[in-house]
């Protein structure tokens, strides 16, 4: 409550005798008193920073982590269009990757920063193991007017599986994409730039409390199992498919013959003349 509406407040009921006057100094003090209880309760927390307080680099993790919800869908629905068998390649690694990630979110269930933290969830769960973190991920776009955004989807994100932290897909699926692409780029600067956006997300995560550093190395350890799998594979299945394509020995020696009877035939004038 603004001090300039209780000044206001007051000069409307003062009419009404010295004890209204009296109540409004009442609540006057009553407000302020709950003001600075807030202000102390908020000061002696140890948190990382406030929803208002928002910076140039929250902006940029804000973008970046929502990226994760962007980038790969847009990747798929452009190699469906564009190059159907690219499309199957990047569909068998993905595929992996995410079956990966749900068996681990089955076996190893963990809670990520903000609920080790004590932070509200629906696991039920009540732990104190870290400070008090703020997670802030959608700070950023509220700052730039995209809070309706981040509302509705905070809304959807409660409902999600909340101790699935381990691995982060955020961080594997943006590295993801820069392997997947990576030998189509051929500038520096590019691939220098597509190298740091799994680095600013897994930093992103750890800044907003959503994951620890150890869940992106994980999920980093994912992708390359996934590809190291999926490249192996296609490589012997590329060679059956080159030997099931080749000319059988009949055929080659069919071809053999008639490339020496043409050489004779040619030869036979000129021995003649």
């Amino acid at each position: 409550i603004k001090q300039s509406d209780l000044k206001e407040l007051e000069s409307k009921v003062a009419t009404f005798g010295e004890p209204a006057a009296k109540d409004v100094d009442k609540f006057r003090n009553a407000c302020q008193s709950a003001s600075s209880m807030l202000e102390r309760v908020v000061n002696g927390e140890t948190v990382l920073r406030t929803v208002t307080d928002v910076r140039w680099y929250d902006i940029i993790g804000s973008f970046v982590y929502y990226s994760h919800f962007i980038v790969p869908p847009v990747a798929i629905g452009a190699l469906w269009l564009i190059n159907r068998h690219q499309w199957v390649r990047y569909m068998r690694r993905f595929a992996t990757l995410l079956f990966g990630a749900c068996v681990m979110f089955i076996l190893v269930p963990t809670a990520p920063p903000w609920m080790a933290a004590g932070g509200k969830n629906r696991v039920g769960l009540d732990l104190d193991a870290l400070p008090p973190l703020s997670r802030s991920t959608g700070s950023g776009w509220r700052d730039v007017g995209l809070g309706s955004f981040v509302e509705a989807w905070d809304t959807g994100r409660d409902w999600a599986n909340q101790v699935a932290a381990m691995p982060s897909l955020h961080s594997a699926f943006a590295l993801f994409i820069v392997v997947f692409f990576w030998p189509w780029i051929n500038r520096r600067w590019v691939r220098v730039a597509m190298l740091a956006y799994p680095i600013t997300m897994a930093v992103a995560l750890a800044y907003f409390a959503e994951h620890y550093i150890v869940d992106a190395l994980v999920g980093w350890v994912l992708v390359g199992t996934s590809f190291w799998l999926w490249n192996r594979i296609e490589t012997r299945l590329a060679a059956r498919a080159d030997d099931v394509d080749g000319d059988p020995p009949d055929a080659s020696g069919d071809a053999d013959l008639t490339q020496a009877t043409a050489t004779a035939a040619q030869a036979v004038p000129t021995a003649t003349g």
